[in-house]
């Protein structure tokens, strides 16, 4: 037998492993993946085409993306803070720029490694909860109640649209997400549907990494095998695996690599027989991982005590109060689980559950709202373990005969979905906003063919600047962005009003913007975000000559070409 002939054979066995409803299960997935990302995002004829609701997270993913793509951003820094080293995970942003490097329009790019990561973890979800269940049914369940979150947001659009009379039609034709806090000051908060991976397009991949890392310790747990050793073949496939996944999962999303630690240290602990077989293996993997966690941890003084998420008071009844509206029924089933389940299931909720705790009691980053990725990883572990208690119970009242059970369970099924059902049509009903790509407009052609990869500039605009999308770094951001990250934007901003004074002495001009390492200054014709400060106004726009204005309204001034011939 040939080497071809051996590998068909081997093929052709285990395709008949392959159930028909995983084929089905995972087309599925690949179809809603694929809609979910290319529907938010597109690019046609030089212009990008953003989903409303992914405008402001674009605005500091797009020119990531462009500052590896078109940009000189080796070692990374951030490129709307130029000069400290990059304190953002940057590694799902980089492989999109190389993808788009190699000549993908930048909308094809990053769909296709956001479709594929939104895949690789609602597979790895189907898969895990198929492998705690114990059933494909259950796994179906477990994977539909996730995509369909139960938070009530559904009573505010009942209250919002009863009145009209058509609920159906008010549903179908909804734009707006019913709650979205806590940006418009509901108590419902926006992280629990679809727009989370639209917008934070790494945030699938790296959940779906974390299940390949756990997986073999799952697997050993509710599957276990009989031979005391790992197969020779499985040892070296899972070393790489592992050890690959966790020295890049800091870069990919550190949230989730300390997930993962979480995890790991508390799987053993609980099961303390794994270690002999899978001790070294992981340990060895925690080790080489290290130093790419601390490559951003270092330094870092935003960790410290808040309670309560995004509750608006910390009280612990104002808590349970929040978290009731956020999690539905599921607040009230968790502890239920807790009682109910069994060994292993306890063990698993127990570790899943830290994460929530964590959320509610530690502020990880100078903005609370980004713990909003430890109670989504949380809801992994509640949703299976749910949908395997519902299997039960379906069965159980099947055996009985008590079809009156089985009627609840079905109505139950809905209300715990119907707030994701709500939370879809606002998606699906986006309109986009249009940017055109400034590779091919005035300013960016300019600024890419005259400038070089590695410049910075100070802007008098932030959002979609054309330096950052055609690769150049920029002295500031409006201001979230940076700050939320840990950098100091407020100190960096005090420079604002000597670098745009209405007068000014030219020799220390020139030696702050040398300090501070800026090569140009763009001025928007248009307008500027930078009130008080008026550019304008400043001895910059009224007495020296830039070296670049441009028809859609820019004027470009060179330090270099300011302070050399002034002197």
């Amino acid at each position: 037998m040939t080497k071809f002939q051996a590998i068909f054979s081997q093929f052709k066995q285990k395709s008949k492993t392959i159930n028909s409803r995983d084929v089905l299960v995972g087309l599925l997935i690949v179809f809603f993946s694929g809609w979910l990302m290319t529907s938010t995002f597109g690019y046609h004829s030089g212009k990008m085409f953003i989903a409303s609701k992914a405008w402001s997270d674009f605005g500091a993913h797009l020119p990531l993306i462009r500052s590896f793509s078109q940009g000189d951003n080796l070692p990374p820094q951030y490129p709307q803070f130029a000069g400290p080293s990059i304190k953002y995970h940057y590694l799902f942003y980089f492989i999109v720029g190389l993808v788009e490097r190699l000549g993908f329009n930048i909308a094809f790019s990053l769909n296709a490694i956001s479709a594929v990561g939104m895949g690789l973890f609602l597979w790895m979800f189907y898969q895990t909860a198929k492998l705690i269940i114990g059933k494909r049914s259950g796994a179906i369940l477990a994977l539909y109640l996730f995509l369909f979150n139960g938070s009530l947001t559904f009573i505010s659009f009942f209250q919002e649209n009863w009145t009209e009379g058509n609920l159906l039609e008010s549903w179908l034709t909804l734009k707006e997400f019913a709650n979205f806090g806590p940006w418009n000051g509901d108590s419902i908060s926006a992280f629990w549907n679809w727009n989370i991976y639209t917008n934070q397009r790494h945030l699938g991949l790296s959940f779906g990494l974390i299940l390949v890392l756990i997986w073999p310790l799952l697997k050993a747990v509710y599957q276990p095998i009989q031979a005391k050793t790992l197969p020779t073949l499985d040892l070296k496939k899972w070393i790489w695996i592992i050890w690959l996944g966790l020295i890049l999962l800091p870069f990919l999303h550190q949230a989730g690599y300390v997930m993962t630690v979480i995890f790991i240290l508390g799987w053993f602990l609980f099961n303390p027989s794994l270690i002999e077989r899978y001790g070294l293996l992981y340990f060895l993997g925690l080790l080489y991982s290290v130093p790419g966690f601390f490559y951003f941890f270092e330094g870092s003084k935003s960790i410290g005590w808040q309670l309560g998420f995004l509750a608006k008071k910390t009280d612990i009844f104002s808590i349970i109060n929040y978290w009731f509206y956020n999690l539905g029924a599921y607040f009230l089933i968790w502890p239920l689980l807790l009682l109910l389940a069994d060994k292993k299931d306890r063990k698993l909720l127990l570790i899943f559950s830290s994460y929530f705790v964590l959320a509610n009691l530690l502020k990880l980053s100078p903005d609370m709202i980004n713990n909003h990725k430890l109670v989504n990883f949380y809801g992994v572990a509640l949703v299976i373990l749910t949908a395997k208690m519902l299997i039960n119970w379906w069965q159980q009242a099947g055996k009985k005969g008590l079809d009156y059970l089985r009627t609840f369970i079905i109505l139950f099924i809905v209300l715990i979905s119907f707030s994701g059902w709500v939370d879809a049509m606002p998606i699906v009903n986006d309109h986009d906003l249009v940017v055109p790509d400034p590779q091919f407009e005035p300013v960016g052609v300019w600024i890419k063919e005259n400038t070089s990869s590695d410049s910075v500039f100070v802007t008098s605009t932030y959002f979609y600047h054309p330096a950052n999308l055609v690769g150049r770094k920029t002295f500031l951001d409006y201001g979230y962005f940076s700050w939320s990250l840990g950098y100091p934007d407020k100190q960096r901003r005090k420079y604002l009003p000597m670098i745009f004074a209405q007068e000014t002495n030219v020799n220390q001009w020139c030696n702050l913007m040398t300090g501070i390492k800026v090569n140009y200054v763009s001025i928007n014709l248009k307008g500027s975000n930078l009130d008080p400060v008026k550019p304008k106004q400043s001895w910059l726009f009224k007495t020296q000559l830039p070296i670049k204005q441009t028809i859609d309204g820019f004027r470009i001034y060179s330090v270099t070409n300011i302070c050399q011939s002034n002197f």
